[in-house]
């Protein structure tokens, strides 16, 4: 088993698919995948429950330190919000490094999404922060080493 560092796993995004950038200063990100369960429970079930899977949905959040200046090698808390106040649909990769791993090995997941909410907070003495969740909008795709 290969255990890895949170830090391995990096959220990029952007307005194109194929030019995702490593969102600036992320402290933590995740990624859900929901299945909507259908109840066919009916007389035949002998008292239990039974279920089928119905529609599939995702989300993402991020949060990490605030930088309104950083906005040649990833991408900034400013060009982030702009995104967010847009409604542009953006896309992303949730993917962890290549290295070691063989063809067709699991580098994690990508899909489009919508900024569902943002927010930029600060307390006395500490340190600007932001926050966002995405909601997915079309396909969950795994994405593999070539």
């Amino acid at each position: 088993m290969a255990l890895l560092n949170g830090n391995a796993l990096t959220l990029a995004i952007d307005s194109t698919a194929g030019s995702e950038q490593v969102f600036a200063h992320s402290i933590s990100a995740s990624l859900s995948v929901n299945n909507s369960l259908i109840d066919v429970t009916s007389v035949d079930s002998n008292s239990f429950e039974e279920m089928i899977s119905g529609r599939k949905s995702f989300s993402l959040s991020t949060d990490g330190l605030a930088d309104f200046d950083d906005v040649t090698s990833a991408k900034s808390t400013e060009q982030f919000s702009d995104l967010a106040l847009a409604g542009t649909k953006v896309f992303f990769m949730f993917t962890r490094p290549e290295t070691g791993l063989a063809s067709g090995d699991l580098l994690g997941w990508s899909g489009g999404a919508f900024i569902e909410s943002f927010e930029v907070s600060r307390s006395s003495d500490d340190n600007i922060t932001y926050s966002c969740s995405l909601k997915g909008s079309g396909e969950l795709t795994k994405v593999v080493k070539a």
